[in-house]
């Protein structure tokens, strides 16, 4: 799931170009600029939060997780991605804010 999100900006020069500019500075998104920006952000976090739930269940195991892990933590510090992580993180599961909380210090 995630890698068809991420395939989604890299076949997609607008959306990249929208996404490159809400990196630099969320604030400077027109409004249709930034629900493209946010709906792919939320959607991203959707899917490490479901991955997130496959290694908790046993579906997913620790190599694979591994990288999971690093890249969530790593991606969630952008500032803008950051912004709209503390906006909505209680619309997704407990364990997981938890483990963001814990793992990646935000």
């Amino acid at each position: 799931m995630a890698n068809e999100i991420l395939l989604t900006a890299a076949e997609n020069d607008q959306l990249s170009q929208v996404l490159e500019k809400g990196n630099q500075d969320i604030s400077s998104l027109t409004g249709a600029e930034f629900q493209q920006y946010w709906g792919y952000n939320y959607a991203l976090m959707n899917s490490l939060d479901a991955a997130h739930g496959f290694y908790k269940k046993g579906i997913l195991g620790e190599d694979d997780y591994a990288g999971w892990r690093t890249y969530t933590c790593q991606y969630l510090r952008g500032p803008s991605v950051r912004e709209i992580w503390n906006n909505d993180k209680a619309t997704f599961g407990d364990d997981f804010a938890a483990f963001v909380t814990r793992e990646c210090n935000l």
